[in-house]
């Protein structure tokens, strides 16, 4: 990869342009597939072990910039969801409730300590 690359920028051509773009699209996918592989490992051995050490220092060893934070992000948005889905079940509860139930005279009724 490395001396394809060099090659290109000593002496570009359509040819090797081409060729180091389709080189560097099948590191990426190679790197993900290592990735994957790597992580289901990790896993699998934490099962047989019953020890989790091994994923928690990979975890550590990840840059937090890369990983850590979209993971953060989506977890805020989902509590924002359920935070809207709740609040959005909690009024229409209620207020079919106090709608469908009380009669409008109740109202003035109510106990003088409230």
């Amino acid at each position: 990869m490395r001396t394809a690359r060099r090659k290109c920028r000593s002496n570009p051509t359509p040819e090797r342009i081409k060729s180091v773009s389709l080189l560097e699209s099948n590191l990426g996918d190679e790197i993900t597939k290592a990735e994957a592989h790597y992580v289901s490992s990790l896993i699998n051995q934490s099962v047989v072990d019953k020890s989790k050490a091994r994923i928690f220092s990979h975890i550590r060893s990840l840059p937090s910039y890369m990983y850590i934070t979209p993971f953060i992000h989506a977890l805020s948005y989902l509590f924002i969801y359920l935070f809207i889905f709740y609040f959005y079940f909690f009024f229409h509860f209620f207020s079919f409730f106090f709608f469908f139930f009380l009669v409008p005279g109740e109202f003035t009724r109510l106990p003088s300590a409230l």
